[in-house]
């Protein structure tokens, strides 16, 4: 008598376990399809819905209906056969790294673009003079590089009404904007035979590339990156122009608000020696501001730097230009891109290093996004598209872009 009462108390557990399931999880007496290439169970209220392949039926909740909802090894039964899940093994995914490790795949995502891999090595690796001319001529024509990198008291005379390029709003130029512009940018005339552009990538790291970088004529960098002996073997260390951008002036030198923080700043410039400091101040009306405490921080402690500013219609023109080129709108250029683009102007060969938006190099290692720490990628840019952009350019023998370790 007692073993039937136990046994019914089982099986009113059973029953209250499964209805309690049922509710829980929306099992019901619908036929529930279970998708083998899933790990879940799938729902459909009539048999006239279900797949037609792939999937298994049952009209009531059977035992091993409850293995999706483990993590153990599954096979999903039936009382006629077994069916045992996919492969695990994933193809192999057609992602930005590995065009930009085997570029050959170009022509998968570009039909007609009619690239094919070179077979050469990197010294011989040649610019076409006549499709940097072409590039040159539209990038002028179509932003006026060499004429707005710079802004001046040429292109920004007092009086006039300047619009920012970030938050659109309007400037009217005064006296005191004007003293914080040189009446001439000193890249007036000049042409470079050769120049480096280092991004901060953390594929420069281990890369050895220091000093085919300080090679260069003219060397530009990227807010603020170190260049001190722990990185120097791989990023170089001669610098002719870097970018600053005002976030870092007011997250890390605090608004240099303080001596301590200035004094910190006018430490860390002074590793760039008498390169231009380009400051994007003309972009949101809140980085003015900041822009004017570093001009008169470096101006009063009569240091060898000098702050410049981008003319916002470069920057404005600039973004449409490579937004016609096929980049998604409503992402902001990085000022990698900029500064590639400016090079092209300025340089008759022009090395792009530490360019790599990727976690991963070639070899499928880790990369941080940044040489000198890990950072994080700003959803404000599409680095990857910007980076396919550049690729493009490289196979016009336009840019070379190193990814590799540098031939010692």
């Amino acid at each position: 008598m007692k073993r039937k009462v136990i046994a019914l108390g089982v099986i009113n557990l059973v029953v209250i376990g499964i209805t309690w399931m049922e509710v829980r999880h929306g099992w019901s007496s619908h036929p529930t399809v279970f998708n083998v290439s899933s790990n879940r169970a799938h729902k459909f209220p009539s048999r006239k819905e279900r797949p037609d392949s792939g999937t298994l039926f049952t009209d009531r909740v059977q035992p091993w209906s409850l293995l999706p909802w483990f993590p153990a090894r599954r096979e999903v039964h039936n009382e006629a056969k077994v069916v045992k899940p996919p492969s695990k093994k994933k193809p192999v995914k057609h992602t930005p790294v590995l065009e930009a490790c085997h570029p050959q795949s170009f022509e998968d995502d570009f039909p007609g673009y009619g690239y094919k891999k070179s077979t050469t090595e990197e010294t011989e690796w040649k610019f076409n003079y006549t499709a940097i001319e072409e590039l040159r001529e539209s990038l002028e024509k179509c932003c006026r590089v060499r004429d707005l990198f710079i802004a001046t008291r040429q292109n920004v005379p007092k009086g006039s009404l300047l619009r920012f390029d970030g938050d659109k709003s309007v400037l009217k130029i005064t006296h005191r904007t004007t003293g914080l512009l040189p009446q001439n940018s000193s890249l007036s005339g000049q042409f470079f035979k050769s120049c480096s552009v280092v991004g901060n990538g953390g594929i420069l790291m281990g890369s050895k590339c220091g000093n085919k970088i300080d090679t260069s004529e003219f060397v530009i960098r990227c807010n603020l990156a170190p260049v001190n002996a722990v990185f120097s073997e791989d990023v170089g260390s001669k610098t002719s122009l870097i970018t600053l951008n005002p976030s870092i002036l007011e997250k890390k030198y605090k608004k240099l608000s303080e001596r301590g923080v200035r004094n910190a700043f006018l430490q860390d410039i002074s590793a760039y020696n008498d390169s231009l400091i380009w400051i994007p101040a003309f972009s949101y009306r809140r980085n003015m501001q900041l822009a004017y405490y570093a001009h008169k921080t470096l101006q009063g402690a009569n240091a060898q730097q000098r702050v410049v500013f981008p003319h916002p219609n470069h920057l404005r023109m600039l973004g449409k230009y490579w937004s016609d080129q096929g980049l998604p709108q409503g992402k902001r250029l990085s000022t990698g891109l900029f500064l590639a683009s400016a090079a092209i102007s300025y340089c008759q060969e022009v090395h792009l290093y530490g360019f790599w938006p990727f976690d991963v190099n070639c070899q499928g290692n880790n990369v941080t996004y940044h040489y000198y720490d890990k950072g994080y990628q700003s959803s404000g840019h599409s680095m990857s598209s910007e980076f396919v952009q550049l690729l493009k350019l490289q196979d016009k023998r336009v840019v070379h872009i190193t990814t590799e370790k540098c031939q010692p």
